[in-house]
């Protein structure tokens, strides 16, 4: 196979050693040599293929679930067995879904929780029960202390003891804070 692009964008691997390069073109499986040995891009009309091509960021979660970031075109999850992707992308109807296609950075917490941030609508904490996925949004709001600083998430990263950390795009970095269900200024 075909690297999709030589400028990487995002990179993943899990505890086996499966590693995940994300580019501006698509997503690439590498075995350990670092060779090449599946690509995937968007393929219209095929809702199982990728999203997007231009690949934001890569996480596994609790579990060995690989998520998918781009930077328009919202958020995938892979699925090894049948090598096809569920999209989730923003709809305005929905209360429970992604609030944003704009991908930034994807992290889990202590708790196994995967959290998802993006580039104009806050952060996304991803519940998944009885093989359905639904996201909780999280906001800046002037009206409301705890909330984000601003909606524009750089980083989402944990620290030495799994503590949910949220850098936005103007430098403001805080703090999840799992009491409360809201945030703090660091």
């Amino acid at each position: 196979e075909e690297q999709t692009n030589n400028t990487v964008t995002a990179f993943a691997e899990n505890n086996s050693g499966e590693a995940w390069i994300g580019t501006l073109h698509g997503l690439n499986k590498i075995d350990k040599s670092g060779k090449v040995i599946a690509a995937y891009n968007n393929e219209p009309g095929n809702n199982k293929s990728l999203s997007g091509n231009n690949i934001s960021s890569l996480f596994y979660s609790t579990g060995g679930q690989l998520w998918i970031g781009t930077v328009n075109s919202g958020l995938n999850l892979y699925n090894p067995v049948t090598k096809s992707f569920t999209r989730f992308k923003y709809n305005t109807g929905s209360k429970s879904g992604i609030s944003s296609n704009r991908i930034t950075s994807i992290t889990k917490d202590k708790n196994g929780t995967t959290w998802v941030g993006t580039s104009n609508e806050g952060l996304n904490r991803v519940n998944i029960k009885n093989n359905s996925v639904e996201f909780i949004n999280y906001k800046s709001s002037e009206l409301y202390p705890g909330t984000l600083p601003e909606n524009s998430i750089r980083l989402l990263f944990t620290d030495s003891g799994g503590n949910l950390k949220v850098i936005t795009r103007n430098g403001f970095m805080c703090s999840y804070d799992y009491v409360n269900d809201d945030f703090y200024a660091i």
